[in-house]
């Protein structure tokens, strides 16, 4: 399994580390999961609105008079003169909730949740396999409740960073206000079921491989040769990448759903096709624009969640500390 092809003793060493219950009191993983999401969406925003930008185009993402966007550099030479510096930032209070809400929930019912399956299911000897089996399964829970109580700030931030001068909406007032008047409370979730099916196992595979690599970290790294800032950013950075890469299809799946209703918006960017839904949209794109197509932003889409899941461990574990200090 995990611990093969260790030094000796150090399996013994790294099982008992995955097992080592760190019990966090719910109202403190709310206040950490607050400040870490709200600090991580600062850093991220301009790879955020690039990888939106680039996922939004229907044109193919290379040199041509059809394409607005040629790829990830041209982009952002793009945004920057016609729209400036601060367009990397649009969105930024949409976005700020949206991260702020999702951080306070996911680490509050991921801490729910490992606290319940300690509490009725007992720890078996293959400890490591239970071990893995529960960061899953409880990343899984944490990502679709928080993705469900913080999505109509992912619809808003995905409209304010897919719209150009002259601007539909202005502010996020008039935004809500315009998104209740098209269908109601329904406006606010357009594109959720993607977003479930993509992001509960994005989680639980974040929080799954997380904690696994820093076990083995630990087992590996002498404590005093690495600080722990270091230890949860190269371990998060690897746990983002790869699970933010094989959700990839039904992320670019949301975010086109998320602009339903929005074609006003989007016409200056370029061709604008109104889907009926995932399946339609998962087709159109298919033959409309190949296989490749559900990849569009992928350099940024990954980059951004490997810092965004690094970012997101280490300010909530130094919150932590602060707090229970």
């Amino acid at each position: 399994g995990l611990l093969e092809g260790l030094p000796e003793g150090q399996p013994a060493k790294l099982e008992s580390l995955m097992v080592q219950p760190v019990p966090v009191e719910l109202h403190i993983a709310v206040v950490a999961g607050f400040v870490s999401g709200s600090l991580t969406r600062l850093l991220v925003a301009p790879l955020d609105v690039l990888k939106v930008r680039l996922q939004l185009q229907i044109e193919p993402i290379r040199a041509s008079h059809l394409s607005k966007y040629h790829g990830l550099y041209h982009a952002t030479q793009k945004i920057f003169t016609e729209e400036g510096v601060r367009a990397f930032w649009k969105g930024s209070l949409s976005g700020q909730l949206m991260y702020a809400v999702f951080g306070a929930v996911q680490f509050t019912t991921y801490e729910a949740s490992k606290k319940a399956f300690r509490k009725f299911f007992p720890i078996p000897e293959s400890a490591e396999l239970w071990e893995l089996g529960t960061n899953f399964t409880s990343g899984c829970v944490a990502g679709a409740v928080a993705t469900t109580v913080s999505y109509p700030f992912d619809v808003l931030r995905t409209r304010f960073i897919g719209q150009i001068e002259p601007k539909v909406y202005s502010n996020l007032y008039q935004g809500v206000a315009m998104m209740y008047s098209e269908k109601g409370l329904r406006t606010f979730y357009k594109g959720l079921t993607p977003s479930l099916l993509s992001i509960t196992p994005q989680a639980g595979l974040v929080f799954g491989l997380y904690h696994t690599f820093t076990s083995i970290w630990d087992a590996v790294v002498p404590n005093e040769s690495a600080s722990s800032s270091l230890r949860s950013l190269a371990c998060g950075t690897v746990a983002g990448i790869l699970s933010k890469t094989a959700m990839l299809p039904l992320d670019l799946v949301k975010k086109r759903l998320q602009i339903q209703g929005f074609e006003c918006a989007r016409r200056p960017f370029g061709k604008v096709i109104y889907y009926r839904g995932v399946t339609h949209c998962l087709l159109s794109i298919l033959l409309q624009e190949g296989a490749l197509a559900f990849y569009k932003g992928t350099f940024p889409a990954t980059i951004k969640a490997g810092m965004s899941v690094a970012l997101s461990f280490l300010f909530y574990e130094h919150t932590l500390r602060i707090l229970i200090a």
